[in-house]
């Protein structure tokens, strides 16, 4: 059996190490604008946050979706080094999640040889910053 003391110590280092290691997720920080927009040409994968762009001085990185009518969609990535990747779809399942992207969100896409995307995803979460006026 635990003493109330021992709980209390036990429950409180708990708390400290979840304090240290939750601003973080795999060395990037999200709450603010170091990575407005990564591209990882080995794998063929962009992503970032579009407000994050625009909340950044780096007048050189985007991130931007699109729809069409048509029946069309994409997403385009410049980083801050001015690569830029980018790719089109007609597929229904990724012209939904294009569809109702918001800018707080964190966007990825991915893309084959051709630029055509072979995967489109999102992430919202409170992590990320809104934008700004």
């Amino acid at each position: 059996m635990f003493k109330a003391g021992t709980k209390l110590a036990t429950l409180s280092l708990c708390l400290g190490l979840v304090a240290i290691v939750t601003p973080a997720s795999a060395g990037r920080r999200f709450g603010d604008n170091e990575f407005a927009v990564e591209i990882r040409d080995d794998v063929s994968f962009a992503w970032g946050v579009m407000s994050a762009t625009r909340n950044t001085s780096d007048s050189v990185a985007y991130l931007t979706c699109y729809t069409r009518s048509s029946g069309e969609a994409g997403c385009s990535a410049r980083n801050s080094a001015g690569l830029t990747r980018a790719c089109v779809t007609t597929d229904l399942r990724f012209l939904e999640v294009i569809r109702y992207l918001r800018a707080e969100e964190r966007v990825n896409f991915s893309w084959d040889a051709n630029g055509a995307c072979t995967s489109v995803g999102r992430l919202s979460s409170i992590q990320h910053n809104p934008k700004l006026p």
